[in-house]
């Protein structure tokens, strides 16, 4: 864990010297995490979770709060619920599209990490079951 927060702290130091000096004060280890990156940036860590704070800013923001919508519930229309209005419809897939398009988690249903046409299947497989 230790590695992961020097990883993420070196790259977040590293890449901010040419420019303002960037500083994470604190952190937890939660459960999950995951991949954000950008042209400039990759951070790799655990993100939107309960003990985190809303942290804006002129250029970068950082949100708290849980993976809100990215692992939809179990019950009722399941993950293809995109929208979690307990309703399967269009609004889901244009929903699932955007995750996908964006490389969030929510939209890798294989569970590997890569973003491809079976992690559409597996979308339009759970879409195409309807809610329970």
């Amino acid at each position: 864990m230790l590695k992961a927060v020097g990883f993420i702290s070196a790259i977040v130091m590293g890449s901010a010297s040419a420019h303002a000096q960037y500083s994470i004060r604190w952190s937890t280890v939660d459960a999950g995490g995951g991949t954000h990156s950008g042209p400039s940036y990759a951070v790799c860590g655990s993100f939107h979770q309960f003990g985190a704070v809303s942290a804006p800013g002129s250029v970068y923001a950082v949100d708290a709060g849980f993976w809100g919508g990215a692992f939809a519930s179990d019950q009722g229309c399941g993950r293809a619920d995109f929208t979690g209005d307990q309703v399967l419809d269009v609004f889901d897939v244009f929903a699932f599209l955007d995750a996908f398009n964006n490389a969030q988690v929510a939209a890798d249903f294989t569970g590997d990490g890569l973003f491809d046409v079976f992690d559409v299947f597996g979308f339009l497989g759970e879409f195409n079951q309807g809610c329970l």
